[in-house]
């Protein structure tokens, strides 16, 4: 259900509407619920059980503090949006428990195989409609020319589609005779990532592949050095987001005189945005969500119908000025927690994949809101309930 994208919105619901898997979810959760406990089956031990539900409560007083400075009908907005991160989150347990070492690999290749259909959707979007400025009216960005999917935003489904690249090459480096259907999808997913030209992206991948290649292969690390001096020069608007990236960099670390671009200079405002709003509300955040309502109160945006009014151009930024320090702590501890397990584990497919997957997913939420973007959220969990399958058998 994360392939139809954006394409199919509900017109009902938080923001700009539900999604697909916004409805399938809680019908997912309530029936294994009720066959688990039918069953009196024990909730398993799990990995990043406990810093999820830390999370999720520290994310709950988060809200109910903002009654303080919010109007009623915005919390209750805002809670809408936590309840969609926690069925999310379910996903995760409901993996755990309801997918053993046999059906592991079926839905690990049904997450590649989502992978290779958004790269296809793509490729067909970039042909038919290469031009999203007249979708600025409903609250998208006006990109022109670039791969964005069914996602809607070039930056998203790179992100996206550099977590399954990294999942299909830490199957690939594990396998004595990897399938054919990997390395094309491998190759279908990195092609796709370059005519997003979204320079996260290339920085998410370039990470998880790095990560990748220093855990398991040196001749690997040698082989992306080789692909990338090769693919690069083939596009002339990818070296230029390449060279684009250095300056914006120099200018953020170095405070040079030189002015990043438009794009770079929109994302920097944004930082300062979240981190005022941190320095206001130091302890539990703003309230979990209610980032746009309450950069509308201080005046610090005029539309919160944009898409990207909901949060910080960086997860990280969001979650600290949304649900403070003790938020942002729980929530890292979950994904360094999934990140040491795959270290730990590199020598088996999957964790490895991982690994890299988290690497990338965490440099990529410096510049975008990815890690709590719904499409993203559901691969991920998925992912990581299949890693922690084993962890969770250990420790029943």
């Amino acid at each position: 259900l994360t392939i139809p994208g954006e394409l199919i919105r509900l017109p009902f619901g938080p923001g700009n509407g539900l999604l697909l898997n916004d409805v399938f979810l809680p019908v997912l959760i309530i029936f294994w619920l009720v066959k688990k406990l039918a069953a009196d089956r024990k909730f398993k031990h799990t990995l990043v059980g406990k810093p999820l539900v830390i999370f999720i409560g520290i994310a709950i007083l988060s809200l109910v503090s903002s009654l303080r400075f919010l109007e009623t009908n915005e919390v209750l907005t805002s809670s809408l949006y936590l309840i969609r991160f926690i069925e999310y989150a379910f996903l995760y347990f409901v993996t755990i428990d309801l997918i053993g070492k046999k059906d592991s690999p079926k839905i690990f290749n049904l997450i590649i195989l989502t992978g290779v259909l958004l790269a296809i959707g793509g490729f067909i979007q970039l042909q038919i409609y290469p031009d999203f400025r007249p979708m600025e009216d409903l609250g998208w960005d006006p990109h022109v020319g670039r791969l964005l999917g069914t996602w809607f935003d070039p930056n998203f489904i790179g992100g996206g589609l550099a977590f399954i690249t990294c999942l299909a090459l830490g199957k690939i480096l594990t396998d004595k005779k990897p399938k054919l259907f990997l390395i094309v999808a491998t190759l279908l997913m990195t092609t796709a990532i370059l005519y997003t030209y979204s320079r996260s992206a290339y920085l998410a991948l370039a990470t998880g592949l790095i990560f990748i290649g220093t855990l398991k292969s040196r001749k690997f690390l040698f082989t992306i050095i080789i692909g990338t001096i090769v693919l690069i020069p083939m596009s002339g608007r990818a070296q230029t987001r390449i060279v684009d990236m250095y300056y914006s960099a120099k200018s953020l670390i170095s405070q040079t005189a030189e002015t990043p671009d438009v794009t770079a200079q929109h994302r920097i405002n944004s930082w300062k945005r979240a981190i005022e709003i941190y320095t206001k509300h130091p302890i539990l955040g703003s309230g979990y969500n209610t980032f746009k309502y309450v950069q509308s109160e201080e005046g610090l945006i005029t539309n919160i119908r944009s898409h990207a009014s909901t949060g910080s151009d960086s997860s990280l930024l969001t979650i600290l000025a949304t649900t403070g320090p003790l938020g942002l702590l729980s929530f890292l501890i979950a994904y360094l927690l999934l990140l040491k397990h795959g270290i730990k584990n590199y020598k088996n497919a999957i964790p490895l994949g991982l690994a890299g997957g988290i690497s990338a997913l965490l440099i990529h939420s410096v510049f975008v809101n990815s890690l709590l973007f719904p499409h993203i959220m559901a691969i991920f969990w998925i992912s990581a309930g299949l890693v922690s399958t084993s962890y969770s058998r250990t420790n029943s």
